[in-house]
Formats: structure tokens, sequence, C-alpha cells
């Protein structure tokens, strides 16, 4: 294995404060119970979730009664969850206790941030190489519901924490390894100049592996991800010869040839995972390229249906029109195989790597999705030209429908929360009386102007009556000046509302078209920085509008690009 470091030291990884066991009365068919210290903990966790839809889940539900009934007292374990427990004196103590944290005096506030500035400055930095970086995330994730993602199987059981004889320290064998808490010791302490992780373990209940990290904004991962982007235009600018030689090898006499030519021409026109890397979601029936079964697709004449789990259990639907080779290949590889059986049992990541790699040295099926991902953002950009003189929101809106566009080709997926559908409802309500209020406002302006004008037009003729010569003209023009200046201020104050309620508009409409899409994942992985970050300087938007300044210290190799780059990508 190939050596990514010299020498690393850092003060190994911090706890987190055990659950403080508080006596809560339960009720249980309206009786009172006080329960165990882990069964209290474990209600608790539920009853901050009382008003989240998770607890509809039947899956959650179930999942977690599972673990929970484990920790009750036998009295309890046949009754029924959730119907028969009362959680809600929990969950208003727990909202209580957000309101206090609220109004607790500055001084207080001030102090805690120090203490966690002091906690930060002992475990969340590492000196890589004799260079001091931030590490990610330096605490230990605590006890807790496991809520997975999309349809996880094991939504709802509760995660134990991690103990210190479940950790690898990773550290220079010249350095005293960091001591563990007291009445414990290390799983291993070791010397893997081969990784970039000063700790790591398998998370139990799922069997994923957990590391700390270097910060997005290290030296470290700085380099990875401009490495990684540029192997995405290396990608891209070769799409044609991938798909030249993909084509010739799907018509190969050699089945497994065409097995594999198949499978990597789905993550071609699909932007879809191998599917045989399942250390990420190792308990779920997710499925990618090579581990689909017929059950997945369909096929009507060229257009052919996918339907599956990906990653992290989020479902995969699209409907995709392909090539007569693709048709006759999946057919194929579909018939006489039950609807559960895999369609390419002999294709593994390893073979589809080496067979990408007879095309373009260093190419990997990763890589389709950063490079399709970027090629996209920047085509959707460049074939949109922007008018200098419209406000910022209206260009953010093309930017957001290009970063959209990205995220639906990879099925980036994001839960929509009570909390997000409540927010649109209320800007929905607020724009609504915008519009109300302007309707009134214009009615009232309109009369208001009427007033001017026959205010205007009665003193002109006063001043005919009364004066003559340059006087009476002068009277007459500071007569119409007037009424003009008053008129263009209530116009103004119509205009500015109308601002209002278009930008409202926009944001309102933002939000419902980008409902259920992660817009962000798209931004921090798979679209090359230099991208947005150059369209904004092209087009006079501010950086921060696209990229906090926590994203931009993670691209910080990207900020100083030309405002071109997105006009020129691929072929930069």
């Amino acid at each position: 294995m190939k050596e990514k470091w010299t020498t690393l030291k850092h003060n190994g990884i911090l706890f987190p404060k055990p659950y403080e066991y508080r006596e809560y009365k339960v009720l249980v068919n309206k009786k009172e119970y006080t329960l165990p210290p882990l069964a209290e903990e474990m209600a608790y966790s539920w009853a901050a979730k009382l008003e989240t839809p998770y607890i509809e889940d039947k899956t959650f539900q179930k999942n977690f009664w599972i673990d929970f009934k484990e920790q009750l007292p036998n009295e309890l374990k046949n009754t029924k969850f959730p119907d028969d427990w009362d959680l809600w004196p929990i969950h208003r103590d727990i909202q209580k206790r957000k309101e206090e944290k609220k109004a607790v005096p500055k001084e207080v506030k001030e102090q805690e941030k120090k203490d966690r500035d002091a906690l930060k400055a002992i475990y969340g930095k590492a000196v890589l190489d004799g260079i001091e970086v931030d590490l990610g995330n330096y605490i230990v994730e605590p006890a807790g519901i496991f809520m997975g993602r999309g349809e996880h199987p094991k939504r709802g059981r509760w995660k134990v924490q991690a103990q210190p004889e479940d950790i690898t320290i990773n550290i220079s064998k010249t350095e005293t390894p960091p001591p563990p808490p007291p009445g414990h010791s290390w799983k291993l302490v070791t010397e893997n100049k081969g990784a970039y992780y000063a700790a790591m373990w398998i998370e139990p209940l799922t069997g994923v592996q957990k590391k700390i990290l270097f910060a997005a904004n290290s030296f470290v991962k700085q380099n990875s991800d401009k490495k990684k982007f540029e192997h995405a235009i290396t990608l891209a600018n070769n799409f044609d010869k991938v798909s030249d030689f993909l084509q010739k090898k799907l018509n190969s006499e050699d089945k497994l040839t065409r097995e594999i030519a198949t499978v990597c021409e789905l993550i071609r026109l699909l932007s879809i995972r191998v599917g045989d890397e399942k250390d990420l979601d190792s308990c779920a029936d997710t499925v990618g390229a090579s581990s689909l079964r017929p059950e997945h697709l369909k096929i009507d004449g060229k257009k052919v249906t996918f339907d599956f789990l990906g990653k992290d259990s989020v479902r995969y639907h699209s409907v995709t029109e392909m090539s007569d080779i693709m048709i006759k290949n999946l057919k194929e590889f579909s018939e006489g195989k039950k609807k559960n059986e895999g369609m390419f049992p002999h294709v593994t990541s390893a073979e589809v790597r080496d067979f990408l790699n007879l095309v373009i040295p260093g190419l990997s099926a990763k890589q389709f999705r950063t490079a399709t991902g970027s090629t996209l953002l920047a085509e959707a950009l460049k074939s949109k030209t922007i008018d200098p003189s419209l406000k910022e929101i209206r260009k953010l809106e093309v930017f957001t429908n290009a970063n959209l566009e990205v995220a639906l080709k990879l099925n980036h997926q994001s839960a929509v929360s009570e909390a997000y559908d409540n927010s649109l409802e209320k800007m929905k309500n607020s724009l609504k009386a915008m519009k109300e209020e302007y309707k009134s406002l214009k009615t009232s302006i309109s009369s208001d102007i009427k007033q001017l004008e026959e205010q205007r037009d009665s003193n002109i003729e006063y001043f005919k009556q009364k004066r003559t010569g340059d006087k009476l003209k002068e009277s007459v023009r500071r007569a119409k000046e007037s009424c003009k200046k008053d008129s263009e201020k209530l116009q103004n104050k119509l205009e500015k509302m109308k601002e209002k309620i278009d930008i409202l508009q926009t944001k309102v409409e933002m939000k419902e078209k980008t409902r259920g899409c992660s817009l962000g994942t798209s931004k921090a992985n798979y679209s090359d920085p230099r991208i947005p970050i150059s369209w904004c300087k092209d087009n006079k938007v501010d950086i921060k509008r696209i990229y906090p300044e926590t994203m931009q210290k993670k691209f910080a190799w990207a900020l100083d690009v030309d405002a071109d780059f997105y006009k020129k990508y691929p072929k930069v």
C-alpha cells in the first residue's frame, strides 16, 4: 500500500457526556412508571421525535420496539408500542429545556463557547507531516435512534455508542499514543501510513466503518478534491472515446466481456454506482449496475424502466431509451433467470475498473458521476445568457435550475421534513398576504395620485387668476413638479413592494421545485467548484450565495479561478 504520510500525531478522540438520568414518570396504559436508565434514554430519544413523521413509520416503530422492549421490566414487555405509551410529558420537558437554553444569559453562552473551543483545540487538531490540520469530526457519535436514509431496513433500531475498546487509533510509532478514558483501553494502536484517518471503528448495528478524518479545509482533502476533479475533466474530454470503446465491446463474442461492457454502459448512461461496494450500506438490499436483478427493470420496446434501491436505500427510478444492442444484452442477461437472481453474477467492481482502464488508464466507475455532474452543470450555465441588470435572486434562480438538473440526474434525494413543508406553507401565506396588501396599496395610491393631480390642476387654475407673466410660469412649473415628485414617491413605494413580491414568488417557486432534492450533495461532491465560482465572477453574484464560508474553505484551491472557466469546461 502506498504511504500517504510520514508523521502523524493527535490527542485521540472525545467522548460525549453520558445521558443524564432524570427519573421521568411515563404513562403506560394510563399508569405511571419510572424506567431504568437505558430505557429512559431510549424513551427520551423517541419523545424528541414525537412531532416528526418518523414515528408514523411502521418499520421505524417496529424496529425501535425490538431494542426498547429488551430494556423494560417484564410487566411492560407485553404492552403495545407506541399505542399504549404516552411519552408527551418527556417531549414537553424537552421543549421546555430548549426554551430555557435560549434564555441563558449571554455571559453563560460565551463561557460555553470558550469551553467548546478549548476542547476543539485539544481534540480537533492533528499534526500531519509537521503541519497542523483540523479534524472533520472528533467526537464519538452518542447513542441514539438510527435514522438511516430512504427505506433503510434498520431505521428505528437503537444505535449504541462506540467505546474505546471498539476504536483503533492511527498515530506515528514515534509518538506517545493518546490515553483512553480511565478504566478503558483502545482496541488497537497502529501506524497505518496508507490511511488518512486518526481513529476508526466499526458501528455494530450496520457494520459501517466510521473514521475520524481530516477536515475539508485541510491540505490533504484539498489535494484529494483537486485531483478528483482533474480526473473528471480527463474523462469528460474523452466521453466519445469511452463510448466508442463500450459500443464495440457490447458486441463482443465473449459473454463475460459483453456483461462487463453492459454494466459499464449502464454506469455511463445512468450515472449509477457499480453495485457490489456494500461497505456503506451492508445491511440493506441496495443495488447498482453490476448487482441488478430482472425484477429491477422492465423493457418496453427501446425504453427501459429501472426501479431499485440505490445507496443509502434511496429509490432510483427512471425511464431511459436504450440502443438496440443494449436492449439485446439486457434481455439476454435477464432471460431464464428468476426475478431475484443477479443478471451479472461474474462482474465485480474490480473487473469494471480493469475494463475501464483499457480505454483510459486510471479511469474508475466513480469518475462518471463526477464528470457527468460537472459537465451537466457547466452546459446548463453556459446555455443561459444572463442580463447584467437582473436582480441577484433572478440570477441565482438560473443556477438553482442548473444544479437541480444535476441532482435529478445523480438521484440526489432528501427526506421532506414537516418543517420544510411548514416553511413553504408560511412563505405561501406571506406571499398571498403581500399580494392582497399590494392590491389594496395600488388602489390607495391610485386614489392618492388622482387627488394630487386634481390639487395640481386646481392650483394652476388659481395661479392663472392671480398671477401673470414669469410669476405665473414659475408657479405652474412648481405645481407640476411637486405633483410629479409626490406621485413618483408613491409609485416607487408600490414598485418596491412589487419587487419584494417578485423575490418571494421566486423563492417559493425554487423551494417547490427543489422539494425532495438534495442540492447540496452535488455542490459539495460532484460538481467541480470552479464551475459555480467562475459563473459567480462572470455574472457578478456573491460567491457566498452558493458556497457559504465553510464551503469556501473546503474549496480554497478553486477560488482564484478565471471567470470564463465554466464556459470552457471541460476543454480547460
